[in-house]
């Protein structure tokens, strides 16, 4: 009994401490970002951080062979979902003119609040 009142009282403190990093860093209230000057978003979760390191070598060949893009700064995108931490890929729609793109994946740091939401 005493360790499962030891579980819940770790499970609790952490659940705060996840709470207290999310608020500080991103603005979940919105659904709405821009893409940053540096931001790679993918296809898939599983090649972002391989196309950061193709961006930071600037090998656009490499980026597209996995399936990645580099939208370029002021780029407003619709995420789709976020994990609970403040690290995770992010799931997000690009949108243009024309609509809203395939959905793509990129980290939460390569996106700014769009604050006219």
């Amino acid at each position: 009994m005493r360790l499962l009142d030891i579980g819940f009282a770790f499970a609790v403190a952490g659940a705060v401490w996840l709470r207290w990093q999310s608020d500080g860093s991103v603005d979940v209230k919105t659904s709405y970002f821009w893409t940053m000057a540096d931001t790679v978003i993918c296809e898939t979760p599983f090649q972002i951080r391989k196309a950061i390191v193709a961006m930071a070598q600037d090998d656009g060949a490499r980026i597209r062979s996995l399936a990645c893009t580099r939208p370029g700064a002021g780029k407003r995108v619709r995420v789709v979902s976020m994990p609970a931490t403040t690290y995770g890929p992010w799931e997000i729609q690009l949108i243009s003119e024309r609509g809203t793109a395939a959905t793509m994946w990129g980290y939460a740091d390569q996106f700014e609040a769009d604050r006219d939401q």
